[in-house]
């Protein structure tokens, strides 16, 4: 079975890689860029913080994941060995 593809290609892995890339770099981004708009209250209460405080903090959290997610999923990052150091 010549010239089919197959779900698990190198090439469909390194294009869907990306595409998750693209779409998980920005979103703390846009957290705290919403969170002066949309959560700017003092009202309610979340563990003892204003509700700004702890969408701050969650969008801090947040960016520290996901740079997680794309660090893990960028091919550069794997060694030629099959090893997963830089």
């Amino acid at each position: 079975m010549t010239g089919t593809t197959t779900p698990h290609t190198p090439a469909r892995r390194t294009r869907l890689n990306t595409i998750i890339r693209m779409v998980v770099a920005p979103v703390p981004l846009v957290m705290i860029m919403a969170g002066s708009v949309l959560a700017n209250r003092y009202r309610p209460m979340v563990l003892g913080m204003p509700f700004f405080v702890f969408w701050t903090v969650v969008s801090v959290c947040m960016c520290s994941v996901s740079m997680g997610v794309i660090y893990l999923l960028d091919p550069a990052n794997h060694g030629h060995d099959g090893d997963d150091t830089p």
